[in-house]
C-alpha cells in the first residue's frame, strides 16, 4: 500500500500514515485535522472531483476532526463522513 502525500481531508502535510490491513483503512495523523482512520475508497473520492457541496462538507469534516473531543468519532467511511458534518 502506498503512502499518502498529504491529508486526504484538508490537504495539509501529514505527520504520518499507516495502512491497517485487517481493517482495510488508513490511520492518518494530520497536524491540521488530528488522528483518524479513513477508507481507501473515500480517499480516492476526496482526491477526485467533488461537487461544490461535497467540497464544503469536506471542509466541515476537517473542522469537526480538529475540534473533536476524546469521545467523538474519528473513523471516516463512505457513509459516516456526511453524517459527521451534519452533527456540527
Amino acid at each position: 500500500m502506498c503512502q499518502l502525500n498529504s491529508c486526504p481531508v484538508c490537504g495539509h502535510q501529514l505527520i504520518d500514515d499507516h495502512w491497517i490491513d485487517e481493517q482495510q483503512k488508513f490511520l492518518v495523523e494530520c497536524q491540521q485535522c488530528t488522528t483518524f482512520t479513513i477508507t481507501k475508497t473515500l480517499i480516492e473520492m476526496f482526491l477526485g472531483s467533488l461537487t461544490t457541496y461535497e467540497h464544503h462538507l469536506k471542509e466541515l469534516l476537517s473542522r469537526y476532526l480538529r475540534n473533536a473531543g476524546d469521545e467523538d468519532e474519528r473513523e471516516i467511511t463512505e457513509t459516516s463522513w456526511r453524517q459527521l458534518t451534519e452533527d456540527m
